[in-house]
C-alpha cells in the first residue's frame, strides 16, 4: 500500500529509479474512480434544477481526478518511457470519460496527452533522447520543441477531404 501514495523520497526523484514510474502508474491509477465517480453522478442526477449543487459537487470531483491524472503526467517527466505510457494510458481514459459523460471538454486533455505521448514516444524510438540523467529534462524539452517534433506532429492531424471538383 506504501506504493501507492503520491509521495516521492529524495533518492527516487533525483536518481531517476525504475519505481518512478511504478509511482506514477499508481498515482495514475488512483485518479481514475475519483474521475468515474464524478463522472457517474454527474450523469445520474441529471438536469434536475433543484439539486444544482449536488452536480456542482459531483463536477468538482471529476475535477479532482482529473488533476490527480494530469499530476501523475507531471510527476513522470523527464523520464521518456513512463511520461509515454502516463500519457497513453490518460489519453484513453480522458477519452473514454469524455464519450461516456458528453463532455467534449475532456476530449482536449485527451488530446493534450495524446500528442505529449506521442512526441515522447517518437523522440524515445528515434534515438533522440539521450544523454545524462541529470540534463534530461532539458534535452527532452529542446526535442520536444524542435523542428523533428513538428514533422512527427503532422502525422497526427485530420487529414481533409479533398476540396470539391
Amino acid at each position: 500500500m506504501r506504493e501507492s501514495l503520491a509521495v516521492f523520497n529524495s533518492s527516487s526523484v533525483i536518481g531517476r529509479s525504475p519505481t518512478v514510474w511504478y509511482q506514477t502508474l499508481n498515482v495514475d491509477r488512483g485518479g481514475i474512480p475519483v474521475l468515474t465517480a464524478g463522472l457517474l453522478l454527474y450523469r445520474r442526477l441529471g438536469d434536475d434544477g433543484g439539486q444544482g449543487y449536488l452536480r456542482t459537487a459531483a463536477l468538482a470531483l471529476a475535477l479532482v481526478g482529473s488533476v490527480v491524472l494530469l499530476t501523475a503526467v507531471a510527476l513522470a517527466w523527464p523520464e521518456p518511457l513512463a511520461l509515454t505510457l502516463v500519457c497513453a494510458v490518460d489519453c484513453a481514459i480522458f477519452s473514454a470519460a469524455a464519450y461516456r459523460a458528453r463532455l467534449p471538454g475532456l476530449h482536449a486533455l485527451a488530446l493534450a496527452c495524446l500528442g505529449l505521448g506521442y512526441l515522447t514516444g517518437y523522440h524515445l524510438l528515434a534515438g533522440q533522447v539521450g544523454g545524462g540523467r541529470e540534463e534530461l529534462g532539458r534535452f527532452l524539452l529542446v526535442n520536444l520543441l524542435s523542428p523533428a517534433s513538428c514533422a512527427a506532429a503532422w502525422t497526427l492531424r485530420m487529414p481533409s477531404s479533398p476540396p470539391p471538383v
